[in-house]
């Protein structure tokens, strides 16, 4: 979500509970953020322009939208500028609050009959450097870029979706303006450090999916998604007097975990509520390219780099209404997620969820 101005949010929709196989792997709860929708009648062109100044923050922002549709053609072009600067806490404490923030958006629909629309969508979103107070690095800048397209097709009593995307972030970090910047005697080490991160993360993927109502009572939905990420990410540690590589780690060694994923699920009217019934499988692959000798030789024994899975999940619930206001619902479930590129192959990364400074390997044969 830092990755989308929130001038171009819509709606969130949190889901609870084991009701979301259908909306990826390894899904029992999830949260969808729907994007502002597209003009469905012709209307002419209108817009609005958003400014503002946030003083508990010192930070300016500066939103603006444009949007019609004209004939079978409809368009919301969007975008957005913040910027911020160092504050002051309650007592008087300066803190570290840089940061800027420029995005455009556009989307356009096409209406090929009236019950088939085309939707094809673009952002584009550069952010830093941002002060991050409370890490060990900041961010020196984000390059994000996302594109879309979109199908729907409405039957009497059916209807059926297909999407396509890709999306690919670059993301820099380093220590300027930290402790570990300036020599600080008694420290281990005691002298300052160059410590720099390059980052990038590529997802293509895609999704189908068919929804039927079979009687008043009973509807189907079948489908299938697919997607692939590659992370690439490198650590470099250097002294800053003499310019000496102390260390160099691959956080991501260009690591591809795929996955390809077949659902169905079934709602049913029961008595006075309804029960609905979801299985997915998955088919999951992952790899890296580029691991460090030190990772290929501290490996858990045996394990290879290429791994393999078939994962099963499936779910269960049924929901009826108390009253007027109140819906009581019991649902079990099972979600299988497959381990992430961090869990994987990470090459000793500093843990950021731990009480002490510590580092940790990935485990390619996680299940």
């Amino acid at each position: 979500l830092t990755h989308l101005d929130p001038s171009a949010v819509s709606s969130i929709e949190v889901v609870k509970g084991p009701y979301a196989l259908t909306w990826g792997a390894g899904n029992l709860a999830a949260i969808r953020v729907t994007t502002s929708p597209l003009a469905t009648a012709t209307t002419a062109p209108s817009g609005r322009v958003d400014l503002g100044f946030d003083s508990n923050r010192n930070s300016y922002e500066t939103a603006g939208r444009l949007q019609g549709k004209s004939g079978a053609v409809s368009y919301l072009f969007s975008g957005a500028l913040r910027s911020g600067s160092d504050y002051e806490a309650g007592g008087g404490t300066a803190v570290e609050g840089d940061f800027d923030s420029w995005e455009t958006r556009g989307r356009i629909g096409i209406d090929l009959t009236e019950r088939a629309r085309l939707q094809f969508s673009l952002g584009y979103q550069e952010q830093g450097p941002i002060d991050y107070p409370g890490r060990l690095l900041t961010a020196d800048f984000f390059e994000s870029l996302n594109l879309a397209a979109h199908f729907d097709l409405e039957g009497p009593r059916s209807q059926l979706t297909a999407m396509v995307y890709a999306n690919h972030v670059d993301h820099g970090m380093d220590n300027t303006g930290k402790p570990t910047a300036q020599p600080m005697p008694g420290r281990m080490p005691p002298f300052a450090l160059d410590v720099t991160v390059e980052s990038e993360a590529a997802v293509s993927g895609g999704r189908v999916s068919y929804e039927r109502t079979l009687n008043p009572a009973t509807t189907l939905e079948l489908g299938t998604d697919l997607y692939a990420v590659v992370r690439d990410a490198t650590r470099s540690i250097r002294r800053q007097d003499s310019g000496m590589e102390m260390f160099v780690d691959r956080m991501w060694p260009d690591a591809t975990i795929w996955d390809a994923g077949f659902f169905g699920r079934v709602n049913r009217g029961l008595g006075q509520g309804s029960l609905s019934t979801t299985l997915r499988f998955d088919v999951i692959g992952a790899d890296a390219k580029d691991p460090s000798e030190f990772f290929l030789a501290n490996r858990p024994s045996g394990t290879d780099l290429d791994q393999s899975e078939l994962n099963l999940s499936g779910a269960v619930t049924y929901g009826f209404p108390v009253n007027r206001n109140w819906t009581l619902s019991v649902g079990l479930g099972s979600a299988v997620r497959t381990a992430d590129a961090t869990e994987r192959y990470s090459d000793r990364i500093p843990a950021s969820k731990a009480q002490m400074s510590a580092e940790f390997m990935g485990n390619p044969g996680l299940d």
